[in-house]
């Protein structure tokens, strides 16, 4: 036998004695839960585990947005630190640590993009609950049409799980595929009413009904979820500037039209009509078929004041806002140098009490733009204005 034969042999055994160790490991956490879908994965895991503690349900959980980040059972926060691209891997990494402080529950957002990972996930997690946030047409360079990525995320649901979504659209076809892995479908549909303005309803439905399927007191759980919404998310800034206000929206999270729209709706039924709208948008160049949809539905928009541009794609979308019928003088450009000096430059061309929303990605520029917000507003707390 060469020595080829004998190390593919030794690799051969070591990978199945992983495999064995990670299967061994995962069955030693009572209940594990998945979260996926194309908006909402973070905030969602995030509601579910913070449901999941105020029954004192020792939780890990783990979110994978642009600041990956451990929710230890205590409630407090760790960084991930990458020294490489993301790797599935991580998400093995969490299940022996779930493993290794008895964890009465896993809470793992989805990390994956192509079809194949997201299999790869839920066939080694083997998830109890498998949430179905939404399904819009994003990412499409990765996982291809809208058709594409609904076979996807329903091609991960796991057998003998229950199913867990909000999404109208295409419960056909997730109920569709749940049945024929022998998994159950439940519709978060109960509306809690005193959830936040400018809050996405349906995630803290999701996260209220996979706490309810968990056993948690729908009062407990509910507060919790509210509690940290309270906490963690602050969507709207409101800056003094020149004896006026300019008012932010944070929606760099947002990334594709249909969501951006129910966005704008949510925040125009809590704030009022918005007679004159300014966007930020950050631009990614790996998501230009993001930048298309976007620049073709700031061209519908009647009231379009002024966009501001950001990011690493910004020639080609300006180029596409002008197809589109924007008027270039409505389109301004903006560096790092320009982000660094926000309300400044803001200041130059803002009229009083004006509205800025900002859409597309939160990496990069977007979160250094709220950062900087958020160095102002506590600036003016510390100054007692």
């Amino acid at each position: 036998m060469t020595l080829f034969f004998v190390l593919v042999i030794i690799s051969f055994t070591l990978l199945v004695i992983e495999y064995l160790n990670l299967r061994y490991r995962t069955n030693k956490i009572p209940l594990r839960i998945l979260v996926n879908g194309t908006r909402g994965k973070s905030s969602v895991t995030r509601y579910i585990a913070a449901g999941l503690r105020a029954a004192d349900k020792k939780t890990l959980a783990k979110i994978t947005g642009i600041i990956p980040t451990i929710i230890y059972p205590d409630g407090t926060h760790k960084v991930i630190k990458r020294i490489s691209p993301a790797r599935v891997q991580e998400q093995f990494k969490l299940v022996r640590l779930a493993s290794k402080l008895s964890a009465d529950c896993l809470v793992l957002e989805c990390m994956s993009i192509s079809p194949e990972l997201q299999k790869l996930e839920s066939s080694i997690l083997k998830p109890h609950i498998y949430v179905i946030t939404n399904i819009r047409n994003d990412h499409q360079e990765q996982m291809g049409s809208e058709v594409e990525q609904i076979k996807a995320v329903c091609d991960a649901i796991p057998t003998n799980s229950i199913v867990v979504t909000s999404e109208k659209k295409y419960l056909s076809e997730i109920e569709n595929s749940a049945k024929s892995k022998d998994s159950s479908l439940v519709f978060a549909d109960n509306i809690n009413e005193k959830i936040p303005d400018g809050s996405f309803e349906s995630n803290v439905r999701i996260a209220s009904e996979v706490c309810r399927i968990a056993g948690v007191d729908e009062v407990k759980a509910n507060n919790a979820i509210l509690e940290e919404i309270k906490n963690s998310e602050e969507l709207f800034y409101s800056c003094p500037i020149d004896g006026g206000q300019i008012n932010f929206l944070n929606g760099f999270a947002v990334n594709d039209v249909e969501s951006a729209r129910e966005f704008l709706a949510r925040w125009e039924y809590k704030l009022g009509a918005f007679n004159r709208l300014n966007f930020i948008f950050n631009s990614r160049a790996d998501r230009p078929l993001r930048s298309l949809a976007f620049a073709k539905w700031f061209g519908s928009i009647k009231n379009l004041n002024r966009i501001i541009l950001t990011g690493s794609h910004i020639p080609r979308v300006k180029l596409e806002l002008v197809r589109n019928g924007i008027e270039s003088q409505k389109i301004i450009v903006w560096t790092i140098g320009k982000i660094k000096r926000t309300l400044e430059n803001l200041g130059e061309f803002a009229e009083p009490n004006s509205i800025y929303i900002g859409l597309g990605n939160i990496a990069g520029e977007g979160q250094k733009f709220i950062d900087l917000l958020r160095q102002r507003k506590l600036a003016s707390i510390n100054n007692g204005n």
